[in-house]
């Protein structure tokens, strides 16, 4: 008995091929979609932000809209009234972030609360380059708010500030090459970053766009140091990092 052999197409192989990357399109979208409808809170959220979300581009307002009610549900601010400006003060050490705010006509710095920090790369010091991985370390504005960040909500933090400006012409190095886009962001990784909850952020995010971001300044200190000494100087940091810090604790005992 002769045996038929089938002349080998090329099509077929790319033919099979569709069918399989078509069945496992249909397979992911239906996986994303059950986890959007019927997962967990936290998975909903982050799947939205990684895929579904970022095919839009929402403005401040729609995400005030979103979760400001419950944030400031959460906060309990005295008086159900929103602060007149606000001072974060983030503590690398004790991997704290305090949340403070004057509230008119009272101009006293008065604690609204206190968030654990989740992730901070680098070790203690002060952010010298781009990719080091450091948290910069100093008193600075908030640049702007991010209600599209990857990561829930942001705050963008004002570095490098004139002032990293200036030590790094000091220093030698250039001015260039010190870094970009740090920010105060809800739950995920850190290279330079400051990472809290997505709650927390919510708050955050909900009350700095309540009073402006020209009204909003961040604190970060390599420990508390309105409990502790200043660090004793050390050979090879900067000459400046000192003086820094001391105006940095100054700041940070300030009441008004």
């Amino acid at each position: 008995m002769t045996a038929i052999h089938r002349k080998y197409d090329p099509g077929d192989r790319r033919k099979s091929r569709m069918r399989y990357f078509r069945f496992f399109c249909y397979a992911l979208f239906f996986l994303i979609m059950a986890i959007v409808l019927f997962g967990p809170k936290s998975c909903r959220r982050r799947i939205w932000n990684f895929s579904i979300g970022r095919l839009f581009q929402f403005s401040v307002a729609d995400r005030i809209g979103e979760f400001g009610p419950a944030a400031l549900e959460r906060l309990q601010l005295p008086g159900n009234r929103t602060p007149d400006a606000l001072r974060l003060i983030a503590l690398k050490e004790e991997r704290l972030l305090e949340l403070q705010g004057k509230f008119l006509p009272d101009r006293s710095w008065r604690l609204i609360k206190v968030y654990p920090i989740r992730a901070a790369s680098g070790v203690a010091g002060p952010k010298l380059k781009e990719g080091d991985g450091q948290v910069p370390e100093g008193i600075y504005e908030i640049e702007s708010l991010h209600p599209n960040s990857r990561f829930h909500a942001a705050l963008k933090i004002a570095y490098p500030s004139r002032e990293d400006i200036e030590a790094a012409g000091r220093d030698g190095r250039a001015s260039g090459c010190l870094g970009s886009a740090i920010m105060l962001h809800g739950f995920g990784g850190s290279i330079g970053c400051i990472a809290v909850a997505d709650p927390d952020i919510e708050e955050i995010f909900t009350l700095a766009a309540s009073c402006g971001t020209g009204r909003v300044r961040i604190l970060i200190a390599p420990f508390d140091f309105r409990l502790r000494p200043l660090p004793v100087p050390v050979p090879g940091e900067p000459v400046w990092l000192p003086e820094r810090y001391r105006r940095l604790k100054q700041e940070m005992m300030k009441q008004e």
